[in-house]
């Protein structure tokens, strides 16, 4: 478990396996075990996601339009 403070800036990388590993699952509990079990070179990436104070996110995107 960690604990933030209020002036922490969260960063998360969402990522993605291939189709049809996640079509050979046919529980939810093996759709999250087999991703977990892969090399992080072998997932997608597929986003990024930021949540903080606006002050710091703003600092980190700087002018790009689509981060905002």
């Amino acid at each position: 478990m960690c604990s933030l403070r209020a002036s922490s800036l969260v960063v998360c990388l969402a990522s993605s396996c291939s189709r049809a590993l996640a079509q050979s699952c046919r529980t939810y509990a093996e759709y999250t075990a087999k991703p977990a079990a892969m090399a992080i070179a072998d997932l997608e990436s597929v986003g990024v996601a930021l949540h903080g104070p606006p002050k710091r996110v703003d600092w980190l995107v700087g002018s790009l339009p689509l981060m905002r």
